[in-house]
């Protein structure tokens, strides 16, 4: 190019105040034609990044680096080009799991050891973020130094003016791990939605958003800065007046209740909030920045299909790697058992108004092909709904329980403080979760239940008693009782609680059908084609029941099966 610098110069000036250069004597107020300047998508950063880079990097949006300086040849040693080092960056990958930071996955993704790094957050974001080159023995080359030099984050060069100067061996940049313009095109269809929420610490509410919205949208990403941090579990939001939904937190483990204190009460804290199954999720970094053709869905799966078990959540997976759990379950992690114990046994049931009292209370798990899950990503966490009619343990696990070893198989022992029991049919859960190397989070329930009992076998009476009912086995009144044996000479009798959904098919004897007792002896309720007769049972601990009581016409002698559905 032959133009002259200072038609350089006048170009480069009508261009900087938006207009183009079409004659040389003319003064910038007589260019007629504007001028622009196009941003790549690339280049376009969507979190709204904290001027002090260090908090930056505890809410998850930047990295520091100390990155690699390679002279470029054919710069006479004025110039040279940043590479990242051979291992990553220290940090937390929050686009990966809550793993560190490592090359080629989640925010990392695309980049490897060694290349160029460009793209660098650059000053203009604060002062905080300025780049500082250091030489060989690592002490820093400040910005008065004689080389004169200027770094240029885009494209991660490093120019000096003079060589005979301390030479640059490395130099620490911060570089962007949240979302940009050019992800993937659910980007650039999310609207962002700016909230400070006002208000107590359970429940958050504000006058106007911005922009301001009259509807929850799936397609809006709400930015939320938080008045006063939670003191409480319950938590609700309300934008706008339209209304107050519970605010949950996304986990590892899928969507869970919020802990005390998990949310800041600061503005400089930004949360990231969706509105999904009339409910709020709250993140700590923004959940669209997902990778291309990739599966984000924070709610766990209700069936096995393929080698997708029950219970399955996904986190930024990509869908070739869905379709190859579908595929081939054969060689995908699965849970073998997940159970809790205490001194006693296992507690899967238990009465109606029995307690457990304080100790320690153990869970067990074990995986098939635990080599493709991350290790120490297993955890334990309360996810019960409590309700006011219930009398548990006061969170037992107020946060998650992570394990810090090999993930195949384990146990934990957790001392809790307080008597649990139920007074009706309930029950606490506990979910197990751990995640694969390709996202995918696999979770197994553990319950501890509450259960009437039910109540079958022979008398000489024709009709019982509430005592003598409860003098017949008993077994726990589960979702499917299948087959149940009856031996002994005599009426054989069944009594379910009355507001179970149980209902036999048949009573054989040797394969010929038995009857039941029906109104004119005295059984006048009917279920179902089948009558009975209603008695009130007090249990051993204190506790009135109607029951439903069943009983053959005659008496038999010999064994009875009774199948139910």
């Amino acid at each position: 190019m032959s133009l002259t610098s200072s038609i350089q110069t006048q170009i480069a000036f009508k261009n900087a105040f938006g207009k183009s250069q079409t004659d040389d004597l003319k003064d910038l107020v007589n260019e007629l034609y504007n001028y622009s300047s196009d941003i790549h998508s690339s280049n376009v950063i969507l979190d709204n990044l904290n001027p002090t880079a260090s908090l930056a990097i505890i809410e998850g949006s930047v990295v520091l680096v100390r990155a690699n300086l390679i002279p470029i040849q054919d710069s006479n040693g004025k110039s040279f080009r940043t590479f990242w080092p051979s291992v990553a960056p220290t940090g937390i990958d929050f686009r990966n799991n809550f793993n560190s930071l490592t090359y080629g996955v989640g925010s990392l993704s695309g980049i490897s050891a060694n290349q160029p790094l460009t793209r660098a957050v650059s000053d203009y974001y604060g002062i905080t973020y300025q780049a500082i080159p250091m030489d060989s023995n690592g002490n820093r080359i400040y910005q008065l130094d004689y080389s004169d030099w200027v770094y240029q984050y885009n494209s991660g060069i490093l120019y000096r003016k003079n060589t005979l100067s301390t030479t640059p061996s490395s130099i620490l940049v911060y570089y962007y791990l949240g979302g940009r313009l050019s992800d993937t095109s659910t980007l650039n269809s999310i609207k962002r939605i700016r909230v400070s929420a006002t208000g107590s610490n359970s429940y958050y509410s504000l006058t106007n958003s911005v922009p301001y919205i009259s509807s929850y949208q799936s397609d809006h990403l709400y930015m939320v800065d938080f008045y006063t941090s939670n003191s409480s579990a319950t938590v609700s939001l309300n934008i706008n007046g339209i209304g107050t939904y519970s605010v949950y937190k996304n986990t590892i483990g899928g969507i869970s209740k919020l802990n005390p204190n998990d949310i800041s009460g600061t503005y400089s804290q930004v949360y990231y909030v969706l509105f999904n199954n009339n409910a709020f999720e709250l993140y700590e970094s923004n959940p669209i920045s997902t990778l291309p053709n990739s599966l984000r869905s924070a709610k766990d799966t209700l069936t096995k299909l393929g080698g997708v078990e029950s219970g399955t959540s996904f986190n930024d997976v990509k869908m070739q790697d869905v379709f190859y759990d579908l595929l081939y379950p054969e060689n995908q992690p699965s849970f073998v058992y997940a159970s809790v114990s205490n001194n006693s046994g296992y507690l899967a049931f238990n009465e109606v108004g029995s307690s457990l009292s304080p100790q320690t209370y153990t869970f067990s798990w074990s995986f098939i092909n635990p080599f493709a899950l991350i290790q120490n990503s297993l955890t334990i966490e309360d996810v019960t709904y409590v309700t006011s009619s219930q009398t548990y343990w006061n969170y037992p696990l107020p946060n998650p329980y992570i394990q810090n070893s090999n993930v195949n198989n384990g146990s934990i022992g957790i001392s809790f403080g307080q008597t649990i029991s139920s007074n009706q049919p309930q029950k606490r859960s506990y979910k197990i979760s751990a995640s694969r190397k390709n996202g995918t989070i696999i979770s197994k329930n553990v319950d501890i239940n509450w259960l009437w009992k039910i109540y079958y076998g022979t008398s000489t009476y024709s009709t019982l008693t509430a005592s003598q009912i409860l003098a017949l086995t008993s077994s726990f009144a589960t979702y499917s009782l299948g087959t149940i044996i009856v031996p002994g000479s005599g009426f054989k009798h069944f009594a379910f609680p009355d507001d179970s959904q149980y209902n036999f098919t048949d009573i054989t004897l040797g394969g010929l059908p038995l009857a039941i007792s029906g109104t004119s002896n005295g059984y006048n309720g009917v279920y179902l084609d089948n009558t009975y007769n209603t008695i009130t049972v007090s249990n051993s601990f204190g506790l009135s029941k109607q029951y439903r009581l069943y009983s053959t016409i005659n008496s038999i002698s010999g064994t009875i099966s009774v199948k139910f559905k």
